[in-house]
């Protein structure tokens, strides 16, 4: 999977899995036919294959006030 299409209805916290593609292009038709089923907003995530990376997102210090 390359490409991933989530999206999101009005007052929805969390969103659906909609569909994948090779191509974000691919997802395009996906996303129209979504619209007429109520969804308002979308999001697409990219996988390239690699491993992840969370050394960037783990805070190891925490000052106090």
């Amino acid at each position: 999977m390359d490409w991933a299409l989530f999206g999101y209805k009005k007052n929805d916290n969390f969103g659906a899995f909609l569909g994948e593609s090779k191509t974000k292009e691919g997802l395009k038709i996906l996303e129209e036919k979504a619209k007429m089923q109520g969804y308002i907003k979308f999001q697409y995530s990219h996988f390239d294959g690699s491993k992840p990376d969370f050394t960037k997102t783990i805070n190891t210090e925490t000052k106090g006030e």
